[in-house]
C-alpha cells in the first residue's frame, strides 16, 4: 500500500513539473513584426508593469491626502461623582454627553452637527441642558492664516499634481525601455539577414565545388583548384556557423523583452519568427527636424513634469505666505435646548486672535519655494536646449547613416557586377578560381556592410522618434 501511495505521489509531482514547464515554455506563433513586438513590450514587460504600479502608488497617496477631509463622529460621555463646592463633604452625581459629526472643508473651516446632554448635579464650568438635551451647529472659520492655503488643502493639491507627474514618469520609463527594445529588434533582423547571406553563398559554393570537380575530371582545370574550392567552402561553413550563433545570441537578447500576459517569458525565438528586413531607410529634411522640435515641446514628458513641479512650488510659496499672516478665527456655536427646564436657543460666538512677533519659518519656506521656481525655470530652458540639440544630433546620425547605406548599397551592386563578370570569365575559361573566390568574398562583405548600414539607419530613425517623445 505504501509503495502504491509513493508511486502516486511521484507521478503527480512529475505531472505538476511538466505542467509548469509547459506553462513556462511559451512559443511565439508566426513572424514577429515590429509593431506587434512593440505592443507586446508595452503591455507585458515587467519594467513597464513596475512603472505602472509606481503610478498607482502615487494615486493612492492622493487618496491618503484626501483622507484628512473624511468626516468623523466624536462622542464624549462621562459619569461624574464629585465633592460639591457649595456644600463641601456632600457627594454629587452628574451625567454629561457631547456627540457630534465633524467635517473639515478645503477652505479650512470645520463644521460640526451634534447633541449635548448634561443632567444631574451639574457643577461649574459644565452647564446643564434641557431634559431632552441641546442640539447644535458649531462652526470654526479661519479668516487669515489657514484660510484656503492650509496644510490639508495644500497636501491634497500637491497629491493631485504628483499624480499627473507620475503619468509622465511612467511615460519616460516607456521611452527608455522602447529605445533598448527597438535596437534589439533591428539587430535581431540584421543577424537573420546576414545568416541568410552566409547560407546562400555557402549553397552557391557547394554547387561551384561540384562544377570544379567536373572540370578537373574533364581536364579543363588543375586538381589544385579542388583544394582551393574545398578550402573556401569550409571557410564559408565556419562563417555560417558563426552567423547562426550571432542570430541565436540576438534572439535570446530580444526574448528578454517578450513577456506574456501571465508574466512568463517566451521561449527563445526561432529562425521562422524573423520577418524579412524590408523596411527602407529615409532621409530627414529640415522640415522634419522643425516638426520634431515642436512635437518634443508638446509631448516630451520632462517639460510637463517641470510645469507641474512649478505648480507645486507655487502652491508651497502661497502656503508659506499664508502662514506669515496673523491667526484670526471666527467661532460660532448655535444650539437649541429642548425639554423641561430648557431655555430655547443657545449661542456662543467670538474670535480667536494670535499675532506672531516673528515669522522666520514661514519667510524661509517662502524663499525656498521662490528659489525652487527659479531653478525650474532655468531647468526648463536648459532642457529645451538639450533636447533641441539631441534632435539635431539624432537627425544628423540618421542622415549620415542613410548616406552610408546608399554608398554601401551602390558598393554592393558594383560588387555583384564584378562577381558575375568574374564568374562569366571563369565559365569561358578566361578567369581563375582564385579571382572568382575573391570577387565572391568582396560581394558578401559588401552585402553584409549594406545590411549593417541599413539597420543602423533604422535604429537611428527609431531613436529620432523616441527623442521627440513618440512611443513608437
Amino acid at each position: 500500500m505504501l509503495r502504491v501511495l509513493l508511486a502516486f505521489v511521484f507521478i503527480f509531482s512529475c505531472q505538476s513539473l511538466l505542467a509548469k514547464e509547459k506553462d513556462f515554455s511559451k512559443i511565439f506563433d508566426g513572424e514577429l513584426f515590429f509593431d506587434d513586438f512593440i505592443d507586446t513590450v508595452k503591455e507585458n514587460h515587467p519594467q513597464i508593469l513596475r512603472a505602472k504600479l509606481d503610478r498607482d502608488i502615487t494615486i493612492s497617496r492622493r487618496l491618503e491626502a484626501q483622507g484628512r477631509f473624511d468626516p468623523s463622529i466624536n462622542s464624549l460621555n462621562l459619569v461624574n461623582r464629585f465633592n460639591s463646592s457649595s456644600d463641601i463633604g456632600e457627594e454629587k452625581d452628574a451625567f454629561t454627553s457631547d456627540t457630534s459629526v465633524d467635517f473639515l472643508t478645503g477652505f479650512g473651516a470645520k463644521i460640526g452637527l451634534g447633541a449635548k446632554f448634561a443632567q444631574g448635579d451639574i457643577s461649574t464650568p459644565i452647564s446643564p441642558t434641557g431634559e431632552s438635551g441641546e442640539y447644535f451647529v458649531k462652526l470654526f472659520v479661519p479668516l487669515m492664516r489657514d484660510a484656503i492655503y492650509n496644510s490639508a488643502n495644500v497636501a491634497e493639491q500637491k497629491a493631485k499634481i504628483n499624480e499627473l507627474i507620475a503619468d509622465y514618469i511612467f511615460y519616460q520609463a516607456q521611452l527608455t525601455l522602447l529605445a533598448k527594445a527597438s535596437k534589439a529588434y533591428f539587430k535581431w533582423l540584421a543577424s537573420k539577414t546576414i545568416l541568410d547571406v552566409e547560407k546562400d553563398i555557402f549553397e552557391l559554393l557547394k554547387s561551384q565545388v561540384e562544377l570544379v570537380h567536373q572540370k578537373v575530371d574533364l581536364g579543363d582545370l588543375a586538381a589544385l583548384n579542388i583544394v582551393e574550392a574545398e578550402r573556401e567552402l569550409q571557410s564559408r561553413n565556419t562563417r555560417v556557423i558563426t552567423a547562426n550563433r550571432s542570430f541565436e545570441r540576438e534572439s535570446i537578447d530580444l526574448t528578454r523583452y517578450l513577456w506574456t500576459k501571465e508574466q512568463d517569458i517566451y521561449a527563445t525565438l526561432s529562425y521562422f519568427n524573423s520577418p524579412d528586413l524590408d523596411e527602407e531607410p529615409k532621409l530627414l529634411s529640415e522640415a522634419n527636424i522643425s516638426i520634431a522640435k515642436e512635437f518634443a515641446l508638446e509631448h516630451r514628458p520632462e517639460f510637463e513634469a517641470i510645469k507641474l513641479n512649478k505648480d507645486i512650488a507655487d502652491l508651497e510659496r502661497k502656503f508659506a505666505k499664508n502662514q506669515a499672516l496673523p491667526q484670526l478665527d471666527a467661532l460660532v456655536n448655535a444650539g437649541m435646548e429642548t425639554g423641561e427646564n430648557s431655555i430655547g436657543p443657545t449661542l456662543a460666538a467670538g474670535f480667536d486672535l494670535s499675532l506672531p512677533l516673528r515669522v522666520r519659518t514661514a519667510r524661509a519656506k517662502r524663499q525656498q519655494a521662490e528659489y525652487r521656481l527659479e531653478q525650474l525655470s532655468i531647468q526648463n530652458k536648459q532642457l529645451t536646449q538639450n533636447i533641441f540639440l539631441d534632435i539635431e544630433n539624432s537627425a544628423s546620425i540618421v542622415n549620415n547613416n542613410y548616406d552610408k547605406y546608399i554608398a554601401a548599397k551602390e558598393n554592393f551592386e558594383l560588387s555583384k557586377q564584378l562577381e558575375q563578370g568574374e564568374l562569366d570569365r571563369f565559365d569561358l575559361g578566361d578567369g581563375t578560381l582564385f579571382l572568382v573566390i575573391r570577387r565572391q568574398r568582396s560581394m558578401v562583405e559588401a552585402n553584409i556592410e549594406m545590411i549593417k548600414a541599413k539597420v543602423e539607419c533604422l535604429i537611428a530613425l527609431q531613436n529620432f522618434k523616441l527623442i521627440q517623445g513618440q512611443l513608437l
